[in-house]
């Protein structure tokens, strides 16, 4: 834990050269967006320990446990805040 900060999730250094081909696997298994973020910063780095690569246990621990994060959530269609549409016209009108 950052003792300066420690509102912040602990990290821990990666450290063996078989961890990038393990959370490759798990990308595959998992099949999600968050699967597809993960392998694609992962081809980015050939060797994590070289990099001195870190990653969140937390993250780590959810993301290799819960293999299908799409089955997993709870998330409803209707849930959350409601869309404003004039809202959303403004924003489609700005970014595109």
């Amino acid at each position: 834990i950052d003792k300066r900060h420690p509102e912040r999730s602990p990290v821990c250094a990666v450290t063996t050269l078989p961890f990038r081909e393990k959370l490759l696997k798990c990308c595959d298994e998992r099949g999600d967006s968050w699967a597809a973020e993960v392998q694609n910063r992962l081809h980015g780095c050939i060797d994590l320990v070289a990099a001195e690569a870190v990653y969140h246990v937390n993250c780590y621990s959810r993301f290799v446990l819960i293999k299908n994060y799409n089955a997993a959530s709870t998330h409803k269609k209707g849930e959350g805040r409601p869309e404003d549409q004039g809202m959303r016209q403004w924003f489609d009108m700005l970014c595109h």
